[in-house]
């Protein structure tokens, strides 16, 4: 009650659904009915309330179904206000749909790989490469778009990169389309890490001269 701002008294006798953002109130009956019908004597759900002077937070609800003393069901809720956790989880998931679209749309030929095999890439990418579908390179070597001769000098710098060691961010290579063509390109390399595992970000364009 405290959190939402109102006085005890100012709730007893009043409706549950008082305290429950509008476009979740037929939800919070369902879950209710849901509860009663079940059998169990337990739920869970994730819901908006809305406070006293109209601030809106997200809680965590634990249900327990009870009898009263009179032998009448009733409810025994428990909340835990997660609004900063929720507000953060929303704010990282609106993050990765940007940076999702940015990737998908680039024109800059994009690529991740982990210890030298790609892992994502963008449709740039694959259009440079002259393959299908990216489905065609998850999973595969980078090595297998870089002419023969060039592959050990490019293995080098991936070696030393996954070893935290000193190794060419910006270098130019030549590049090998699925149907054996090749190309001049330059390549930007930078290193991440994430779970405790090296990942590679690679920019790669085809250099004029090598069209």
């Amino acid at each position: 009650i405290s959190q939402l701002g109102y006085a005890a008294e100012e709730l007893i006798g009043q409706s549950v659904l008082k305290v429950f953002h509008p476009e979740d109130r037929k939800t919070v009956l369902a879950q209710v009915e849901q509860l009663l019908k079940s059998g169990s004597d337990t739920g869970t759900w994730t819901i908006k309330k809305v406070c006293k002077d109209g601030t809106e937070i997200w809680v965590n609800e634990v249900a327990r179904l009870m009898e009263w003393p009179e032998g009448r069901p009733v409810i025994l809720i428990l909340c835990e206000n997660i609004t900063d956790r929720k507000l953060a989880e929303m704010a990282l998931a609106e993050s990765e749909t940007k940076l999702r679209a940015i990737f998908e749309q680039s024109r800059d030929a994009i690529g991740v790989s982990r210890a030298g095999t790609h892992v994502i890439v963008n449709p740039a990418y694959v259009k440079l490469f002259s393959y299908e579908d990216e489905s065609e390179l998850f999973g595969t070597s980078i090595l297998n778009l870089i002419v023969p001769g060039e592959r050990d000098r490019i293995a080098g710098n991936v070696q030393r990169r996954e070893g935290g060691e000193g190794a060419s961010q910006l270098y130019e290579t030549r590049g090998l389309r699925k149907d054996g063509t090749e190309f001049d390109m330059e390549v930007s390399a930078s290193t991440y890490e994430l779970d405790n595992e090296n990942y590679t970000l690679i920019y790669q364009h085809k250099l004029a001269d090598g069209l």
